[in-house]
């Protein structure tokens, strides 16, 4: 019985000591086998429908709207009416007949939605690059300094257009066609139909037909085309100067840009209306020099833009010579000639032409020789699209220097 006793214990210890040490090594192999298709199904799941659970990855802002506009509520799956005090505008934003919205990230894009048009604000799936999709409609686009790292993409069901920096209006109607028209900087569009991409320039036009066989090529656009994205102009305010350091330092900045400055107590821009486009700004050059930098657009017949420059306590006859240095930024078209005028009221005192104009820096000199008092109110600097060149007519200028002796 001793025995017995003894030997069953022994027996069962024995039995129970292989199952106890088998279990751990069946489930360790069960998750080493099934645990790597049990992480790939679940990333496969949250890539399909991850989108479907995040929010907008930014914020827009309202800057203006008229007319019927309206957002989708994600919480109450219901379209909107837009108010002035909404603060949240979800993931879409639609416009009514005759309606329109401006849309903003402060130095990152200016937006407006056009009449009859939806957008949708996608995800970022990189967390860098600003996603949109265009349902319809039609929509303005002008981009600033921060977006450049990161770049924009614009879908719609026909195409997609990429850009860093660049002012465009898109247009996506799905049953008469679509259309990117540039007015300044590089875009590239992917027609769905088509592999290849199509790079387009300033002042260039890509249209994408519904019936579409051919890779369609960009060409020029016509004057009314240029009119209708030209309209991208009323965003730029937003984009250029939006804070009071921002202005102080411009203003510090001019003082340096030669003694001209100091009669200087007003400047600013002028353009054809609808037809011509002018835009300043003043930048440490590569020498330490001040530059003056000018932006002009004078493609339609007749257009012209410029700077001006109000001077008080400036006469000629105390002066001998206005010098300043000029040239076209590199890579840019060349102007045939910019226009300098001295103007006293309405009426031109002195008028000079900068000719020979290059992409290195150039000094001009214009003598006034004027043997009695000539009050000088405004100085301005003057393109013109009948002086400027028929293939130059956007473009940039860089000015320093620019004294009085």
């Amino acid at each position: 019985m001793g025995q017995v006793s003894i030997e069953r214990p022994l027996e069962k210890h024995s039995l129970i000591r292989p199952i106890a040490l088998e279990r751990p090594r069946i489930w360790l192999t069960a998750i080493l086998f099934f645990g790597p298709l049990l992480v790939l199904a679940v990333g496969l799941i949250l890539y399909l429908t991850g989108p479907l659970f995040e929010a907008a990855p930014v914020s827009y802002e309202i800057e203006r709207f008229s007319g019927q506009v309206e957002f989708y509520s994600v919480k109450t799956k219901s379209w909107n009416q837009l108010t002035r005090k909404a603060r949240e505008i979800g993931n879409r934003i639609r416009t009514g007949e005759g309606a329109d919205v401006d849309l903003k990230i402060p130095r990152v894009v200016d937006l407006r939605l056009k009449p009859s048009s939806e957008l949708k604000f996608m995800t970022q799936r990189s967390g860098r690059k600003l996603r949109l999709k265009l349902v319809q409609g039609s929509l303005l686009v002008m981009t600033g300094q921060e977006l450049e790292e990161t770049g924009l993409e614009i879908k719609s069901d026909a195409f997609r257009a990429s850009t860093r920096n660049s002012s465009l209006l898109i247009s996506y109607q799905p049953e008469s066609g679509s259309f990117v028209s540039v007015l300044d900087g590089a875009v590239k569009v992917y027609p769905n139909a088509f592999k290849e991409v199509i790079d387009l320039d300033a002042l260039r036009i890509i249209e994408i037909s519904p019936d579409l066989k051919d890779l369609p090529k960009p060409r020029h656009v016509t004057y009314q085309e240029w009119r209708a994205v030209n309209e991208v102009r009323d965003l730029i305010r937003d984009l250029i100067v939006t804070t009071a350091k921002e202005v102080k330092q411009q203003h510090d900045l001019r003082k340096q840009a030669g003694n001209l400055f100091q009669y200087v107590f007003d400047e600013g821009v002028f353009y054809t209306p609808n037809r011509g486009y002018a835009h300043r700004e003043y930048f440490d050059g590569e020498d330490g020099k001040v530059v003056l930098r000018a932006d002009y657009d004078v493609y339609p017949q007749g257009s012209f833009s410029g700077l001006y420059f109000k001077t008080r306590d400036l006469d000629l006859s105390k002066a001998r010579r206005m010098n300043f240095e000029l040239r076209a930024q590199l890579g840019k078209p060349v102007p045939d000639m910019v226009r300098l005028e001295l103007k006293d009221g309405m009426s031109i005192v002195r008028g000079f032409s900068a000719k020979l104009v290059s992409d290195e820096w150039r000094l001009y000199s214009f003598d006034f020789n004027a043997k009695k008092a000539s009050p000088i109110s405004e100085v301005v600097f003057v393109f013109e699209n009948s002086r400027i060149g028929p293939l130059n007519t956007k473009g940039t200028v860089d000015i320093k220097n620019l004294t009085i002796e």
